[in-house]
């Protein structure tokens, strides 16, 4: 998964500005939170938020506090899905996911 996500990044690299990021010695491009969205959370939350699979949460109906979702994004829920804190690449890529989601509240 990590290498498909920095994959990813170099083939936006491509089309975006050059906004670099470092890891340690690496340097690298950071996925935006509706990219990530897009690889990790479609399949059990849908591409608008609602669909609901598996018992996902309404992320348009969701009521959690910003702290909470990245909460569950790096260590997932009770059920043991969406522990992410080995998938994304840093805090500004979790940041962006968390903005990205709370951007489909009505």
């Amino acid at each position: 998964m990590v290498l498909r996500l920095t994959l990813i990044c170099l083939l936006l690299a491509a089309c975006t500005e050059n906004k670099t990021a470092k890891i340690g010695d690496e340097e690298f491009i950071p996925a935006s939170g509706k990219d990530i969205y897009n690889i990790h959370c479609t399949l059990c939350h849908g591409p608008n938020g609602d669909l609901g699979s598996g018992g996902s949460a309404n992320l348009i109906e969701s009521k959690l506090a910003t702290k909470a979702i990245k909460e569950m994004i790096l260590n997932g829920n009770q059920n043991g899905m969406m522990p992410y804190k080995d998938i994304l690449a840093n805090n500004g890529e979790i940041d962006s996911l968390v903005v990205y989601v709370q951007s489909f509240r009505k």
